[in-house]
């Protein structure tokens, strides 16, 4: 995943022809907010970049050529090939529809400066990383009053199960049920 500066793609064409690569989205939205700033356009290029089908996309597309004028299908034409920004057009045997490097940038804020170190010093940076989160969590999880389950957790069903209360189960078939947590009118039998 790169951010299309110049000169990228030529060296990993040369390098690794053949290696799928994708563009960050949030790097293409930065891009495209200094030409077409607003709220609306930025929810529309993530509407672009995020479709499931060529339907959807092209269902956005047309959203942003109705707003903003064909200069912005034009910017999107112009970015390259639609198999590396846009989810639909993405390889299925790569099992990741993934279009932002969120996970990338927070692993290089979490390494910090030993990203600059030589790769057995880096290592031993990120073993020390992980060492160290894994003791602060072991402690924490020392000091839960009740075993089981983590206590976020138990919060969590805790407030599904008040909010459960409000649910009506409603029969569908044998065994099976529709629950709505509206109070709706249900049909009345005209023999009873």
């Amino acid at each position: 995943m790169s951010y299309r500066q110049k000169g990228t793609d030529p060296s990993l064409d040369q390098v690794w022809p053949t290696v799928p690569r994708r563009y960050c989205a949030r790097h293409l939205c930065k891009n495209f907010k200094s030409e077409y700033p607003g709220i609306l356009m930025h929810k529309l290029l993530w509407a672009v970049t995020k479709a499931y089908s060529a339907f959807s996309f092209k269902k956005a597309l047309q959203k942003i050529a109705s707003t903003a004028g064909l200069g912005a299908v034009k910017w999107f034409k112009d970015i390259g090939p639609l198999d590396r920004w846009t989810r639909w057009k993405f390889d299925c045997q790569l099992s990741c529809d993934e279009n932002t490097n969120n996970f990338v940038e927070s692993f290089n804020n979490t390494i910090g400066v030993d990203r600059s170190c030589p790769i057995l010093t880096l290592l031993e940076g990120v073993r020390r990383i992980a060492m160290v989160r894994h003791a602060t969590r072991q402690q924490l999880a020392d000091q839960w009053v009740e075993e089981g389950i983590c206590p976020n957790i138990r919060e969590r069903v805790r407030v599904l199960t008040k909010e459960s209360r409000k649910c009506h189960a409603y029969p569908s078939g044998r065994g099976e049920y529709e629950v709505s947590n509206r109070r709706s009118m249900l049909p009345v039998s005209l023999n009873s």
